[in-house]
C-alpha cells in the first residue's frame, strides 16, 4: 500500500513540473527573439557536477534498498549516509548557484552587465528560472529530511527483507527528484 501511495503522489508531482515546465517553454516560444535575456548565459559547470551528484545518489539509494532485501544492514545503512550526503552537497552546490548569480526575480542585481543594453530586463525569464531551481531545491530537501529519517530507521533495525516498503517508496521519490533535475538540467543550461 505505501509503494502504491507513492506512485500516486508521484503522479502529482510529474503534474506540477510539467506545469512548471510547460510555463517556461511558453514563455520561451512567446519571447523567443530575447530568451534567455541579453547577458545571460547560464554556466553550467556547477549544475554539471551537481547532476553527476545526484546521479551517484541515484545509484547509492539502488544499492540501499538491494542491501536491504538482503538483510545487510551494514551496506544498507552506508548506502543511505552516502545518499544523505551526496542530497547534502547538491543543496551547497544549488544554494552557492543561488549566491553568484548577476539576476534575481526582478532584474539585475548590480544593474546590467557591461555591454547589455539599458532596459534589457530578466524579468519572466529570471523569475521562471529562480522558481524552476527553487521547487526543485525544496523537493531535495523534503528528500533529504525523509532519508535521513529513513537512515536513522535503519540504525535502529527498522527494515529487514521482509519489511522495506517505506525505504523503497523513498527510493522512487528520491529517483524521481533525479529524472526531474535532469530535465530541469537540459532546460535550464543546455536548451538554448
Amino acid at each position: 500500500m505505501t509503494v502504491m501511495g507513492t506512485v500516486i503522489f508521484l503522479a502529482s508531482e510529474v503534474m506540477f513540473f510539467a506545469t512548471l515546465l510547460g510555463s517556461y517553454y511558453t514563455l520561451r516560444a512567446v519571447n523567443a527573439d530575447s530568451w534567455p535575456p541579453e547577458g545571460i548565459e547560464p554556466e553550467w559547470p556547477l549544475p554539471l557536477l551537481m547532476t553527476a551528484t545526484l546521479l551517484v545518489s541515484s545509484v547509492s539509494i539502488h544499492g540501499a534498498v538491494w542491501a536491504v532485501r538482503r538483510d545487510n544492514r551494514t551496506v544498507l545503512t552506508s548506502a543511505l549516509a552516502i545518499t544523505v550526503l551526496l542530497g547534502v552537497m547538491f543543496m551547497v552546490g544549488e544554494i552557492f548557484e543561488f549566491s553568484i548569480a548577476e539576476f534575481d526575480f526582478e532584474g539585475w542585481k548590480d544593474g546590467p552587465p557591461k555591454g547589455v543594453a539599458e532596459g534589457i530586463v530578466p524579468g519572466a525569464y529570471g523569475s521562471m528560472f529562480w522558481t524552476i531551481l527553487a521547487f526543485h531545491g525544496l523537493h531535495v530537501s523534503g528528500g533529504i529530511i525523509l532519508n535521513s529519517y529513513i537512515l536513522f530507521s535503519a540504525l535502529n533495525g527498522r527494515f529487514s527483507s521482509k519489511n522495506y516498503q517505506v525505504l523503497e517508496s523513498a527510493s522512487y521519490y528520491w529517483h524521481f527528484v533525479d529524472v526531474v533535475w535532469l530535465i530541469v538540467f537540459v532546460t535550464l543550461y543546455v536548451v538554448k
